[in-house]
């Protein structure tokens, strides 16, 4: 009797919501996972799902971006869809415990591959195989598969890289040894950060910070009680930081002893980034932008947009003695720039259609930023004047990426018989194809490490401040940057630079050749994190 009653309960379910069960399998299902839980797209339960009745209309009729509309469904049949999607899920079906997490580890074998450099080393996602490419500059090293990638991938400094997926799983790929190690670290998993041999995983289902050591080993978990928007390196804090989409709170995470804190913002975020000099919060709201100190979490300025900004698609970049960032909004076929520390709006440039990522390299003249059509908007960073950029006509093109230096762009044709193609960065000059079936996300070892972010702000100060007199590897009119990175203190790098007619005897000089650089505070935080990079050889 009781096992009857058990092959009736998806009938039951089926007819307690007037056939929304069926109507979501087979219209919802593909990305929200059978169950609701997620899977390319976020969950479809509450309370992690809480849109108006209203708005949910709309968007299933009409879509939203990276979401189809649903024009032929009949009114009857979305009112289907919303009353089932906004039933509850069971508990059980939530649960995912330390037992679980350390009971899913998994090993597989791939082939073993020597990336010479790892500034070209970049991972590409074939999601239409669900496989992730291995890519140094120009040659295609391998694929492995690994499906439902999502939130972006970080790297270690040895070059391994972890891997993220939508459905909570995270891999740690090891190119040298051949090897991709997976643990299961929730059910339904927003983004991961990593920080001195820690990473953190920042999950929806169930709501927590889930901490595991650099080999994946499992370390801790924290309850969140709220829906987080991302977790995120912090170098200035020495570990990690968060917001929530439904508190108004930030919460730090410290990297030596696992504290976990809170602070109040006084307002919940829809999103939120650091900038690249690590001084400030920038959070999103339904009206624009917030911007706080991170020294004290002081609303700094208040900007009004024309819609929510897509904060981690932002791109920062120098010209001119001025830093700006440029964003797509979320709802509007609109790329919003603006100057960053003085944090003034400059210009509202209208794209084709509803633009998702802002993508460039200090190597690189242009901002990249995919429009849903079969063009790319190329922003000159100097001008800020546009052009538009067709690699396959009549395709759609998404999602750029570069080689650590900007020397080569990668670029998605997302179709079913798509391709990734590669473009001089500069010249636009085409340099090859490889066919793929839904080529999606690119991830360069350079581009994707908050650790370089304010060092690629400071190359653009360099070749603005510096270069007429030094090159970064070569002797010139003075010696060359990483030689007096390598060979001075940081403190008296940074005294000649300000005050060079006081320094030049403690340089062993008889007399001053260097004029007095006027820099600005910024300019010269950015130019010392690209000095540091270049000590290290991770920069030329």
């Amino acid at each position: 009797m009781k096992l009857k009653n058990l092959l009736l309960l998806p009938l039951l379910c089926s007819l307690s919501f007037g056939g929304g069960a069926e109507l979501y399998l087979k219209y919802c299902s593909s990305c929200h996972g059978e169950d609701r839980l997620g899977g390319h797209a976020p969950p479809l339960f509450p309370p992690f799902f809480n849109i108006p009745e209203e708005r949910l209309y709309r968007i299933i009729r009409e879509g939203a971006v990276g979401m189809p509309s649903f024009k032929e469904l009949k009114e009857e049949e979305v009112k289907q869809i919303v009353e089932f999607i906004k039933s509850p899920v069971e508990k059980e079906k939530l649960r995912w415990d330390e037992e679980r997490i350390k009971g899913s580890v998994e090993r597989v074998y791939t082939k073993k591959v020597e990336v010479k450099n790892l500034k070209d080393y970049t991972l590409v996602v074939e999601r239409g195989k669900n496989l992730v490419w291995v890519m140094e500059g120009e040659r295609l090293l391998d694929k492995f598969a690994f499906s439902s990638m999502h939130g972006g991938i970080k790297f270690s400094k040895e070059g391994v890289a972890y891997i993220p997926s939508r459905d909570g799983w995270i891999g740690r790929y090891d190119p040298t040894k051949g090897e991709l190690k997976r643990v299961r670290a929730c059910i339904y998993l927003r983004n991961i950060a990593f920080y001195g041999g820690l990473l953190v995983a920042s999950c929806w289902v169930p709501s927590r910070l889930v901490v595991f050591d650099s080999q994946l080993n499992y370390v801790k978990s924290f309850e969140l009680h709220g829906r987080i928007n991302a977790v995120y390196e912090l170098y200035i804090r020495d570990g990690f930081i968060f917001t929530f989409k439904d508190k108004p709170l930030v919460g730090f995470l410290n990297y030596k002893d696992l504290k976990l804190t809170y602070e109040n913002l006084g307002v919940a975020l829809e999103d939120f980034i650091i900038d690249p000099l690590e001084e400030y919060l920038i959070g999103s709201t339904r009206s624009g932008l917030e911007i706080y100190s991170l020294n004290d979490l002081r609303l700094v300025k208040e900007l009004k947009a024309l819609d929510i900004p897509h904060l981690a698609s932002a791109y920062f970049w120098y010209s001119k003695g001025d830093f700006y960032f440029a964003t797509p909004l979320l709802n509007k076929p609109v790329l919003s720039v603006w100057k960053a520390y003085s944090w003034e709006h400059v210009k509202d440039i209208p794209l084709d259609g509803n633009g998702f990522l802002a993508r460039s390299s200090y190597g690189t003249p242009y901002v990249w930023v995919d429009m849903s059509t079969d063009s790319m908007l190329l922003l000159d960073k100097r001008s800020l004047e546009v052009k538009k950029f067709i690699p396959a006509p009549g395709k759609r093109v998404t999602h750029a990426e570069f080689t650590g230096d900007g020397r080569i762009a990668y670029v998605s044709v997302y179709e079913k018989e798509g391709a990734l193609m590669l473009y001089d960065g500069v010249s636009l000059k085409k340099l090859g194809e490889f066919p793929a079936n839904l080529p999606a996300g690119k991830y360069n070892f350079v581009n994707k490490s908050r650790y370089f972010e304010g060092a690629q702000l400071g190359y653009q100060v360099f070749m603005e401040k510096c270069w007429g007199c030094h090159h970064t590897t070569e002797n010139a009119f003075g010696p060359s940057l990483r030689w007096s990175i390598q060979n001075r203190e940081k403190a008296l790098v940074i005294a000649q630079i300000l005050n060079p007619e006081n320094t030049y005897r403690l340089l062993g000089y008889s007399r001053n050749a260097m004029p007095r650089i006027e820099l600005k505070e910024g300019e010269l935080k950015a130019l010392m994190k690209f000095m540091e990079a270049l000590k290290d050889g991770w920069m030329d």
